[in-house]
């Protein structure tokens, strides 16, 4: 039997590090461009008590029983809402998320949804 060359698990290990989805770098972006409007400090704005650009009030809402349940995409509200046109509440509410963009948040909370790049991912037990 022949076993794969050493290297290949580290390369495996890095190519996984370099896709891996940053929030600041990749999902920030998103949300300001999509969401601010009407989730954000910086508007006054906090529908539905949702704020997406005060990181202290976000993380609040990413867990379990938030909007954002790291690990599971199909648990999550906000991703529910994006993803789904014909929800009753779907955001944002004049036009769709590109695919990328979609593609990223699922990526996101997948990743357990931190906060910081290559921070501790936020796990719960149910």
């Amino acid at each position: 039997m022949t076993l794969p060359h050493p290297i290949l698990p580290l390369l495996c290990l890095a190519y996984a590090s370099a896709q891996a989805v940053d929030f600041k770098k990749d999902i920030q972006p998103i949300l300001e461009k999509n969401c601010y409007e009407c989730h954000s400090e910086k508007t006054g704005k906090k529908k539905a008590g949702f704020v997406f650009d005060d990181l202290t009030t976000f993380i609040k809402d990413i867990n379990p029983k938030g909007i954002v349940v790291p690990g599971s995409p199909g648990e999550s509200h906000m991703f529910e809402v994006i993803t789904n046109r014909s929800h009753e509440h779907t955001m944002p509410p004049d036009e769709s998320l590109s695919p990328k963009d979609i593609d990223k948040l699922r990526e996101w909370i997948e990743a357990g949804a931190s906060l910081e790049k290559d921070g501790p991912k936020i796990a719960f037990v149910k």
